[in-house]
């Protein structure tokens, strides 16, 4: 096997971990939509409190799934209280979209995934 530069090995890393946190974005994808996030904020802002007195879960686990969707530029937030979708995610996350509606084909996948788990 031939010597393979630190450059290379750096590119090769990179290169692994994108497939890992590709996952990653899946997941917080997936968790979002399960929990009806973007039709529970539709065009407004809404308290991460709110929700998660809504969802009946508690609000330091719900804000860190949140802050993960803004890392991912599918929330936004000011202050880290208050949460919206970004105009991006309005046009394609809320079944008011119409033909542009993602949510239907998201959640398929995400079927498919526990599918091959069972």
């Amino acid at each position: 096997m031939s010597k393979k530069s630190e450059k290379e090995i750096m590119a090769n890393q990179i290169e692994v971990l994108s497939i890992v946190e590709g996952f990653y974005q899946s997941g917080v994808l997936f968790a979002l939509m399960r929990l009806n996030i973007f039709e529970r904020l539709g065009e407004q802002s809404r308290t991460v409190g709110s929700l998660a007195e809504e969802l009946t879960t508690r609000p330091d686990t719900l804000a860190r799934l949140l802050n993960a969707g803004v890392m991912l530029k599918l929330l936004e937030t000011n202050d880290g209280v208050s949460y919206r979708l970004t105009p991006q995610c309005q046009a394609v996350l809320l079944p008011s979209a119409g033909h542009h509606y993602l949510g239907d084909w998201i959640r398929l996948q995400d079927e498919f995934w526990h599918a091959h788990l069972r």
